[in-house]
């Protein structure tokens, strides 16, 4: 399961990029 955190806190630094993006 610890192998997954990287994936989830990659996933959710694209979803803020992606949000500031216009």
């Amino acid at each position: 399961m610890l192998f997954i955190l990287p994936a989830i806190l990659t996933t959710a630094a694209r979803n803020t990029l992606d949000a500031d993006a216009p």
